[in-house]
């Protein structure tokens, strides 16, 4: 598997999904703006979505551990 200093040495998978067609011109549009290919432009999109959304997911999940610890004593 190919491995790249922007990945940080880790491994890159494919991952495959469909999207409308006017969002697929927008993604090509907006990345070949910031000269960026469209695969870049969707990982740093997923990534940054991921930073967010995952923090909210990831203190949710220490609010239901912490809590079920707490139901035991």
């Amino acid at each position: 598997m190919k491995k790249t200093s922007k990945t940080g040495g880790q491994r890159i998978v494919q991952v495959s999904f469909r999207v409308p067609g006017d969002l697929a011109t927008e993604i090509k549009i907006t990345a070949a703006a910031l000269g960026v290919s469209a695969q870049e432009y969707i990982r740093k999109a997923v990534e940054d979505h991921l930073d967010r959304d995952g923090a909210k997911v990831r203190a949710a999940v220490q609010r239901g551990r912490k809590s079920r610890a707490g139901k035991g004593e």
